[in-house]
């Protein structure tokens, strides 16, 4: 039982409705894409690739620049792309003069190719990859080792470091190189007492001559950065004239670093590190070992955003107000402030003679600069800028033009946050101009400056705020953060990868995801929306639409939408008091109704060729929408339904008190059965159906939990179940006559019909699961089974919670997902296999209970155990695949046991098996007796066989959660013992016996 991560975000892994995990300029950390010198792994450097890094959450991927292909992951530890706790603060390429083991592989092996013909790359330099930990510990990786691990997919450090005589983490890294390339500054930022720092170091990274664990480094402290003066005893300093740190007091503690080499002349380099803060920024002159602190030229305005020309000069500043300032020589003027020493005369601070010039364009905050150019070209650098407009804008400054002289707009769905040039000198000349822009929707795209293409785009997963800021939302819902919907995860039956939508990254989109590449493959906007909505600074972002429900046929060719969205119209869906657009608080508050409408969906053939052509989006068809199918004032829609042959299906809401069953018209379906090229589906609204008195439930009790499903269609198509409350209702929705009714133990948020051999409906609650029979005891006899979850460990002091319920159908198992959470522990998560037929726990062959153990809670988790492809090594032996809480896509794997697929395609079919193609399925010719004659029902028991496991049922779920399990009712009787029947024979029989029983 293993878990393997496939995909994570790029920004901040929780979902959050604040901007400062999505304002990179407002984070503490820095996670932005490199591009590395071409690498190689022999002499001839000619004939090197270069790569792109991704920094994550808790890893770095790495990426083929010139295709954009995963090529493997560096991970801090052995756990292969789980990561642990550890979360990547800052990372940064070092060219570092290679030492003695610096061929020498992880392991101590030296780094030869299967044939072993390749020769060991013997240059004076290498270049490594150092990532700052949130455990305080600095991981090296060497580049020249990425063309030896493609196909083992992960790589571990080759060394870790800490730095000495500072304490904290690392939030940033910035190498001058030059010369001195070794040379390292880091932000290293602390709490003491009450208020924040940052200790701006310096440290030397050594040469590789040995393999250590762990090695302490010695780190110089240059000055500590903080918002007020400190106070300090006098006993903790021996003597205060010569031990005491330097202390530089700002408004705003730095938000980025910067470095820079300057040549001297005499073969040795300068170097100069800016940090920048919000209020301005801060030069450190590491010759005089002094700073100067400059401050910003707006003054109604903060800075959130900064860069430095390559040839070291000139500054420029983003404001929030979408201006960018360049400080023209700024940097040059501070060093010689420095070094003027104390001479007063001639001697003026940079902010009395600066040059600045002021470029307008942007209407928002400005999120990233850069200069395109590199260090000691002749040709004028151009200077790049973006932000939540998602525009591109190329400047060029020497030209004296106060307009932009390109803008490349609608690059992305979201914030522009990051842009990566390709400035190494030993780059082809081709990919010079070549930059990587990382956006908020989780796209990466290389982007050809000279002609302003893309050459390849790719679309990850889009599960975080894609906002700067929050947007409008309803008065009652009390944060963002609870007002997200959980992720919709399902399978695509025709492509065969997971269709994800409800994403708070990707609003009004479904999107098709690929394990494999850790990418999307595949989108489809359902529904349209103004992104760049707002006009000022100060205003709220519009409100996005929400995908609340999605439907697809078991052949994939039908599928159904809900989306929601709050609207201006009061006159259309339920109103609620919302916060004001132009307001910079909570203080005013407009009306605005929630939009609720259906669309149905059909794959086009047409469509599909064409979308191959251009390799986007999705070959699905809109053929029908309707706005507030639930009526105009009270009409949202709680539960979603499609039968597996897509030609009916059924919407519920608790709001307006009615079902409705929608049917595709006949006409269509036969136009599809002879494949004509005129073929135009359409759907209708068959009937209305009124919520019988007893069975309707209010508002508030409508679960919106994760997996929450109340509407379910039997295999066949024929039946109809609906939860209210603890309650399930069997429907003939042709006739539109309820056939039976059970209860649950408690109120229901899910439910569903398990497929063969069963027959059963699977029925989920807050604290139980049940396995119900959906005509009776007396009928199918007593195969079913019921556990409740214990609400409090006392053991362990824990609460449990029952997160998720997914069948796993090649293998007649449950995934059930308990989150466990405690004061004193971190919140974690356990999936565990249960047994379909007996509600037991599986187990391994030491007798331990398969489970898997997951940080944090999840999301949506679906069974991927029946798509199996060879040519994929990660979906290998993949039974679930799981997004969780902190946007991490993850694979459950079971490498133990492997199900025989002959005993699982000869297994016996139910009542409900019409589309079912099993060959071995029990069949009778005759139907059963209904007479209820002890010696009758024993005659026919002896007919069908009962199999040594029914007979050898013990408590079902006593097994589950080891003795905290609470027992339930289980029987031998299973409903695949009885013969195959058709959905007519089914109704009428049921409709009989309650007549009978009435």
């Amino acid at each position: 039982m293993k878990i393997v991560r496939v995909a994570s975000t790029f920004l901040n892994g929780p979902r959050t409705g604040t901007n400062q995990n999505h304002n990179v300029y407002e984070s503490s950390l820095d996670r932005k894409p490199m591009i590395t010198p071409p690498i190689s792994a022999n002499v001839n450097s000619d004939c090197g690739e270069q790569y792109l890094l991704v920094p994550h959450k808790g890893d770095i991927s790495v990426m083929s620049l010139e295709h954009g292909q995963h090529i493997c992951i560096l991970s801090p530890n052995d756990d292969k792309g789980q990561g642990g706790d550890l979360t990547l603060q800052t990372a940064v390429i070092v060219k570092l003069k290679m030492g003695n083991m610096s061929n020498q592989g992880i392991n101590g092996n030296s780094d030869l190719s299967e044939d072993g013909g390749m020769d060991i790359d013997t240059l004076r330099y290498e270049f490594v990859v150092l990532g700052g930990f949130s455990d305080g510990v600095l991981r090296e990786w060497s580049l020249s080792s990425i063309p030896y691990e493609k196909k083992t997919s992960f790589m571990l450090p080759r060394r870790s470091f800490k730095l000495g005589r500072v304490d904290g983490h690392v939030s940033h890294l910035t190498c001058p190189a030059g010369s001195r390339s070794d040379l390292l500054y880091a932000l290293i930022a602390s709490k003491r007492g009450e208020s924040k720092t940052m200790t701006l170091a310096s440290f030397t990274l050594p040469a590789c001559d040995e393999l250590s664990n762990e090695r302490t480094l010695d780190a110089k402290s240059c000055a500590v950065v903080c918002t007020r003066k400190r106070s300090i005893k006098a006993s903790d300093v021996e003597d205060q004239n010569d031990n005491r740190e330097k202390e530089v007091l700002t408004k705003a503690l730095p938000f980025c670093l910067v470095s820079h080499a300057i040549e001297t002349g005499n073969g040795e380099n300068d170097c100069l590190v800016v940090a920048f803060h919000k209020k301005g920024f801060l030069v450190y002159h590491e010759g005089t070992n002094s700073f100067v602190s400059i401050p910003k030229t707006q003054v109604d305005s903060d800075v959130c955003a900064a860069a430095i020309s390559p040839n070291g000069d000139d500054v420029a500043i983003g404001y929030e107000n979408g201006k960018i300032d360049v400080l023209t020589s700024v940097l040059i003027q501070s060093i010689d402030y420095t070094r003027s020493g104390s001479d007063k005369v001639g001697r003026f601070h940079p902010r009395d003679k600066v040059v600045s010039r002021t470029i307008h364009w942007h209407s928002l905050p400005i999120k990233v600069l850069t200069y395109l150019g590199m260090k000691g070209s002749s040709a004028s650098p151009s200077l790049l800028s973006a932000g939540e407009e998602a525009v591109l804008v190329t400047w060029s400054i020497d030209r004296g033009l106060n307009r932009p002289v390109h803008t490349f707009p609608r690059l992305a769905k979201g914030c522009i946050t990051h842009i990566a040039t390709n400035c190494h000198p030993d780059a082809p000349l081709k990919s010079c101009t070549d930059i990587i822009v990382k956006s908020m929707d989780e796209t990466i795209q290389l982007v050809q400056t000279h002609n302003h293409s893309i050459r390849w785009k790719l679309q990850g997963l889009a599960c975080t705020v894609n906002e700067c800021v929050p947007p409008v939302q309803a008065k009652d819902a009390q944060s963002l953060n609870e007002s997200l919907p959980s992720a919709i995860l399902l399978m695509d039956p025709k492509s065969h990868v997971p269709i994800l939508t409800r994403m708070t990254g990707a609003p009004g989109f479904v999107h098709w995801f690929d394990p494999k590449s850790s990418q999307v493959i595949g989108e489809l906007e359902v529904a349209p929306y103004n992104r760049i909505s707002r006009k000022e600074v100060h205003h709220k972002s519009y409100p996005r639409p929400t995908v609340t429900h999605i439907a697809l046929s078991n052949l994939g060719n039908d599928m159904i939408t809900i989306d929601t969205t709050l609207s201006e119209n009061t006159g259309v869906g339920n109103i609620c008091t919302v916060d004001s657009f132009t307001s910079g608080g909570n203080d005013l508050s407009d009306k605005m109704s929630f939009a609720t409408n259906i669309k149905f969906w059909a794959w086009s053939k047409d469509i599909e060729m064409n979308a191959k052509e251009s390799g986007k989006g999705m070959p699905y068809e809109l053929i029908a929408a309707m706005p507030a199918p639930h009526g105009l004032m009270k009409g949202s829609i709680d539960a979603l339904g499609l039968s597996p042959d897509g030609s009916r299906a059924c919407t519920v809401s608790f709001a307006e008190g009615y079902f409705h069953i929608w049917a595709k018209s006949r006409a269509s379906i036969v136009n599809k059965m002879a494949t004509t090229s005129s073929f135009t589906p359409s759907w209708k609204r068959l009937c209305k159906i009124g919520i019988p008195s007893g069975y309707s439930r209010s508002d508030d009790e409508v679960s919106s939990l994760q997996g929450s499903n109340l509407v379910s269609f039997s295999p066949d198509g024929s039946v109809l179940a609906i939860a209210f409350g603890r309650f399930i209702t069997l429907w003939d929705h042709t006739n539109a006559t309820m056939l039976n009714s059970i209860h649950a133990p408690e109120s229901l948020r899910s439910i569903s019909f398990v497929r063969s051999p069963l027959d059963m409906i699977l029925a989920v609650g807050r604290t139980s699961i049940s396995l119900l029979p959906p005509f009776g005891n007396g009928y199918l006899g007593k195969a079913s089974w019921t556990y409740r979850l214990p609400e409090h460990d006392e053991k362990h002091e824990e609460t449990m919670t029952l997160s998720l319920v997914t069948p796993l159908s090649s293998r007649k198992e449950l995934a059930v997902a308990i989150t466990f959470s405690g004061e004193k522990k971190s919140p974690f998560t356990k999936v565990v296999l249960v047994d379909l037929f007996t509600g037991e726990a599986k187990r391994k062959q030491d007798g331990t209970i398969a489970s898997w153990m997951i940080n944090g809670s999840l999301q949506s988790l679906a069974d991927i155990s029946q798509i199996k492809n060879s040519s994929s090594s990660s979906l290998e032996d993949a039974l679930f695949i799981a997004v969780t809480h902190d946007n991490e896509m993850l694979l459950l794997k079971d490498d133990e046991d492997k199900p025989n697929r002959e005993k699982l395609e000869s297994a016996p079919r139910g009542c409900f098996a019409r589309i079912e193609t099993a060959t071995k399925a029990l069949t009778s010719a005759a139907p059963p007796f209904l007479e209820n004659h002890t010696a009758k029902r024993a005659r026919m028991d002896d007919k069908f066989e009962m199999t040594t496991s029914f007979l050898q049922n013990p408590m079902a779920g006593t097994l589950l959660f080891d003795s905290s399990a609470l027992g339930s009712d289980s029987g031998p009787v299973p409903t695949s013992q009885l013969p195959a029947l058709s959905g007519s024979f089914v109704r009428s029989f049921i409709s009989r016996r309650i007549n009978k029983t009435s």
